[in-house]
């Protein structure tokens, strides 16, 4: 197996199911759809991660914006208080 597809190893189908339900029903949907339609598992499992992967940039996002938003009451709090 080539060394980029080896990392891939440990994962099968049921896991990465299992990994994309706990994210959302959507979600799953289309993993399910990915593992199906590509023609090799370590291709399939390659487009899964990367979908998977959108979870931690979208998580990341949420929390910058409720940082900023708090960030943002603070300094108003602060002005108030002059």
């Amino acid at each position: 197996m080539p060394k980029n597809h080896q990392e891939y190893g440990s994962w099968n189908p049921e896991r990465i199911g299992n990994w994309a339900s706990s994210i959302g029903e959507n979600t799953a949907e289309l993993i399910q759809r990915v593992l199906k339609e590509k023609e090799h598992p370590a291709l399939a499992y390659k487009a899964c991660m990367g979908i998977i992967g959108f979870e931690k940039i979208e998580l990341n996002f949420h929390e910058n914006i409720r940082g900023a938003k708090y960030y943002q009451s603070e300094i108003k709090e602060e002005n108030d208080d002059k």
